[in-house]
C-alpha cells in the first residue's frame, strides 16, 4: 500500500466513524469454527480504520491487536476501544512477531493492499493452521436506489469497487502460503438516511482526490432516492 493510500482516510475520520457500516459477528465466528481456530484466539485486525471490524472481533478474540497506518484513524479507534492494543503499520509491514496470531482479518480493505506482499506478510505472522479473512460489506442487490451510487463510483473511482473488479477467491487461493477457501455470505443491514449517506459518500476516494465534493454527493443521493 502506498503512503498516499495508507493515509487517505484521516481527513474524514469522524465521518468514517459515524457513517461506515459495522460488521455482524456470525460469519467470523463461522469461519473460526470451520477452520478450527482455538478458543480465545490471538487475532489481528489489519487496516483497522476507526475500529468498525475491531468491535466485532473483540467479541470472539482472546487477545486483539488493531493495525492501522493513519494516526488520525488510530486516535478515533483508541477513543472508541481504549482496551484494544492499537499499532501503527500496514498489511505489507505488520508490526507483529512471526507466528504470533491465530487469525488475521481485514474489513473493506484488501483492495487497497499490494496483494502479493500483504499475503506474504500475513502468512509470516500466522501460526500453523492460522487463517486470514478478507471481508467486504457488499451493496444491495441490483434494482434498488443504490444502483445510482454504483453507477457513479464505476465512473469516478473504479479501482475501489472491490466486489466487481477482481476474482478474489482465485487471487487469494493462488498464494502458496494458504490452503483451503471458504466463502460465507450473510445478510446485514444498516439503516441510513439521506444526510448520513451523503456524509458516507464524502469518505469515498474519488480518483486521486480526497472524498466526494458536496454537489456531487447531493446529485448521487438525489438520483438514488428519486
Amino acid at each position: 500500500m502506498s503512503d498516499e493510500r495508507a493515509l487517505s482516510f484521516g481527513s474524514v475520520a469522524e465521518d468514517y466513524e459515524a457513517t461506515r457500516p459495522g460488521w455482524p459477528v456470525e460469519p467470523f465466528a463461522m469461519a473460526f469454527e470451520q477452520f478450527g481456530v482455538p478458543d480465545r484466539p490471538d487475532v489481528v485486525d489489519v487496516a483497522a480504520g476507526t475500529g468498525k471490524l475491531t468491535r466485532t472481533l473483540a467479541q470472539i478474540a482472546g487477545t486483539l491487536v488493531a493495525v492501522e497506518p493513519d494516526s488520525v484513524l488510530r486516535a478515533v479507534l483508541h477513543r472508541q476501544l481504549p482496551d484494544v492494543t492499537v499499532l501503527e503499520g500496514t498489511a505489507e509491514e505488520l508490526p507483529l512477531e512471526t507466528a504470533s496470531a491465530d487469525a488475521a482479518c481485514a474489513g473493506q480493505a484488501f483492495h487497497w493492499f499490494d496483494l502479493d506482499r500483504a499475503l506474504d506478510e500475513l502468512a509470516r505472522v500466522l501460526r500453523p493452521r492460522g487463517i486470514t479473512i478478507a471481508a467486504w460489506n457488499s451493496p444491495p442487490e441490483a434494482g434498488t436506489w443504490y444502483d445510482a451510487v454504483i453507477e457513479f463510483l464505476t465512473s469516478a473511482n473504479p479501482a475501489h469497487l472491490p466486489a466487481t473488479t477482481m476474482d478474489w477467491p482465485a487471487a487469494l487461493s493462488a498464494h502458496p502460503g494458504f490452503g483451503g477457501l471458504l466463502e460465507i455470505a450473510v445478510r446485514h443491514e444498516q439503516p441510513t438516511d439521506r444526510v448520513t449517506f451523503r456524509r458516507q459518500l464524502g469518505t469515498l476516494p474519488r480518483g486521486q482526490d480526497r472524498g466526494v465534493d458536496a454537489d456531487t454527493a447531493d446529485r448521487v443521493v438525489g438520483a438514488g432516492q428519486a
